[in-house]
C-alpha cells in the first residue's frame, strides 16, 4: 500500500499517520502464534479474550528533512512488544544503530514495563555496540500549566529528566525532555517561541551529534591503521633520502667539489640503488607468490557453503523434534558451527601473520633497508560479534523451546534473521582477510616505488653531469642542498599528516 504525504497539509498528515497506526482485533491464540508476547497487548473492549496488534508490521516513511538529507535513518518501533516479537529489531536493527532513543511519557515516568524492556534488551544492546542512549520524556506540554510561569513549569520538567537519569543510570545529558505534539504544530505554523519551549531541536541536535561521532569512530577503526602504516612508510623513506644527501653535502665539503668527482660517488650511488632495487622487485614477487598460495587456505575456511551447511543442518534437526528441545539445539548447533568456522579463520590468519612477518624479516636482511611496521589483523573481533549475536538469540532460543507447529512463521522469523547476521559476520571476515592478505605487502611495495624514485632522480643527475664534461666550476652543492630542504618539507608534511590521521579533531 502506498500513501502519499503532504507536509503542508495538516489535515491530510493526520490522516496518513493515523492509517499507519490502525490495529486489529485477534484471539489470544493467533496472537500467540504470531509471536506476540500476549501479556504486553493492549486487551479488546468489546471481544472478550481478544487482543489488539497492529495492523501494519512495517511502514517506510519518507520526507524531507536535514537530517535525512545526511543520511540519518530512524526506525520506530511499534511499542514495548515489538522486541520480543520482531527478531529482526533485536538481532539486526537495533545492534546496528548508532543512537537508541527510548521513548517514555512525561505524565508517568518510568513504569515497571519500562524497567523490563530497558533492562533486558535496551540497555544491554547499547552497552555492547557502544551507541548512544538517550531517553526521552515526551508528552511535557502535559505538565504546562497555564496558571503558571513557563519558567515554573521548565523546571518540573527539569525535576523530571533529573529524577528519570537517576533512574536509569544515565547521564542527565542523556534524558531529553520532548513535546513532538507541539514541537510538530511550531514547525507547521512557524513558531519559533512554541519550536523552542517543545526542545524538539535539543533532540535533532544529540541526534546528530550521535550518527558524526559514530562515523567518525567507524572511520577511524577502518581507515586509520593502513592509511598510518602507509604514510609510516612514506616518511621513512623520506627520512633515508634524506640521510643519504646529507652524507653526499659532507664528501663535498671535505674539499672534493669538482665535478668528476661527483660523477664517480653519483655512479657509485646509483649502481647500488639499481642493485638494491632489483632486489626488491625479485623480493616481492618471491612473497606474492607465497602469499597467493596461501589465500585460498584462509578464505576457505569461511566458504558461503559451509555457512549453508551449518543451516541446513539446524532446519533439519527442528523438524526432526518440533515438540522437543529441537529448537534451542539447533541453534546452539547452529552457533556452535559458525564459531568453529571463524576459530579455523583465525587460525590462518595467525599462521598468515607469521609468514608475513618471516618475509618482512628477510626483505631487511636481503635488501639491507629497514622494514616499515607489519600490517596487522584481529581475527577475534569476528568471534566477539558472533558471541554478541549468540548473547541476544538467547531469549528467543528459550521462548521458542516449545514451539507449536502453528508457530513456524515466528521461527522462519527468527532463523532467517540470525542466518543473515551470521552471514553477515562470515562475509566481513571473510573481505577483511582476503584484503589484508592481498595488502600486506603494500609498505614494502611503497619503498620499491621510493627507491625507483631515488634512481631516477640519480640517473637524471648523471645524465647533467656527463653533459657538462669537464667543467669544474659546477656549483652542485647548492643543488643538493634545495634537495635536501625539499625533503626536509616532504618529511614535515608527512608529519603532519601522520598527526591528523591520528587526531581528526586536527583537521
Amino acid at each position: 500500500m502506498h500513501l502519499t504525504i503532504n507536509l503542508d497539509d495538516p489535515a491530510a498528515l493526520k490522516k496518513t499517520f493515523t492509517e499507519v497506526a490502525q490495529t486489529r482485533e485477534v484471539s489470544l491464540e493467533v496472537a500467540s502464534e504470531l509471536g506476540f508476547q500476549v501479556e504486553y497487548l493492549e486487551p479488546s473492549l468489546s471481544k472478550p479474550g481478544h487482543v489488539h496488534i497492529p495492523a501494519w508490521r512495517h511502514a517506510l516513511i519518507n520526507m524531507d528533512h536535514p537530517l535525512l538529507r545526511q543520511g540519518l535513518a530512524i526506525i520506530d518501533t511499534p511499542g514495548l512488544n515489538a522486541l520480543g516479537s520482531e527478531p529482526e529489531l533485536t538481532l539486526s536493527l537495533l545492534p546496528d544503530a548508532q543512537a537508541l532513543v527510548f521513548v517514555l511519557s512525561a505524565d508517568s515516568g518510568v513504569t515497571a514495563s519500562d524497567f523490563a524492556i530497558w533492562n533486558s534488551h535496551v540497555k544491554e544492546i547499547a552497552q555492547r555496540r557502544g551507541a548512544a542512549l538517550y531517553a526521552v520524556l515526551n508528552k511535557i506540554d502535559l505538565l504546562w500549566d497555564d496558571d503558571e510561569e513557563p519558567e515554573e513549569a521548565d523546571e518540573s520538567v527539569n525535576r523530571l529528566a533529573r529524577l528519570t537519569a537517576k533512574q536509569l543510570h544515565l547521564s542527565p545529558d542523556n534524558v531529553l525532555p520532548l513535546s513532538a505534539k507541539q514541537g510538530l504544530k511550531a514547525r507547521m505554523h512557524n513558531n519559533p517561541e512554541l519550536l523552542a519551549r517543545s526542545r524538539l531541536e535539543t533532540l535533532e541536535g544529540a541526534l546528530a551529534r550521535s550518527v558524526v561521532n559514530a562515523k567518525e569512530a567507524a572511520l577511524k577503526t577502518t581507515l586509520v591503521r593502513e592509511l598510518t602504516d602507509m604514510v609510516e612508510a612514506s616518511r621513512q623513506a623520506v627520512l633515508a633520502q634524506r640521510v643519504r644527501l646529507e652524507a653526499e653535502e659532507r664528501v663535498q665539503a671535505s674539499g672534493h667539489r669538482d665535478a668528476e668527482h661527483e660523477l664517480v660517488l653519483l655512479t657509485r650511488a646509483a649502481q647500488q640503488e639499481q642493485v638494491s632495487y632489483n632486489k626488491r622487485l625479485v623480493f616481492l614477487q618471491q612473497s606474492r607468490k607465497l602469499l597467493e598460495q596461501q589465500l585460498p587456505r584462509l578464505v576457505s575456511t569461511l566458504a558461503a557453503t559451509r555457512l549453508e551447511a551449518h543451516f541446513v543442518r539446524a532446519r533439519e534437526q527442528v523438524a526432526s523434534n518440533r515438540m522437543g528441545m529441537g529448537v534451542p539445539n539447533a541453534v546452539t548447533g547452529f552457533f556452535q558451527g559458525v564459531r568453529t568456522d571463524l576459530g579455523l579463520f583465525r587460525q590462518e590468519v595467525e599462521t598468515t601473520q607469521l609468514l608475513v612477518q618471516k618475509l618482512y624479516e628477510r626483505y631487511s636482511m636481503e635488501t639491507g633497508a629497514a622494514a616499515p611496521p607489519v600490517p596487522r589483523m584481529d581475527a577475534s573481533r569476528y568471534l566477539r560479534e558472533l558471541e554478541d549475536l549468540e548473547v541476544q538469540a538467547g531469549p528467543y532460543k528459550n521462548r521458542l523451546g516449545n514451539l507449536l507447529t502453528s508457530q513456524q512463521k515466528v521461527f522462519d522469523r527468527f532463523f532467517e534473521t540470525i542466518a543473515r547476521e551470521a552471514a553477515l559476520v562470515h562475509e566481513r571476515a571473510r573481505m577483511d582477510g582476503e584484503r589484508w592478505s592481498k595488502q600486506s605487502l603494500a609498505p614494502l611495495i611503497q619503498q620499491a616505488l621510493e627507491s625507483r624514485k631515488r634512481l631516477e632522480a640519480q640517473m637524471a643527475k648523471l645524465e647533467k653531469l656527463r653533459a657538462m664534461g669537464g667543467n669544474r666550476t659546477d656549483k652542485s652543492g647548492g643543488g643538493l642542498t634545495e634537495q635536501r630542504e625539499a625533503l626536509r618539507e616532504q618529511q614535515t608534511l608527512l608529519e603532519d599528516i601522520l598527526g591528523r590521521i591520528k587526531d581528526p579533531a586536527l583537521a
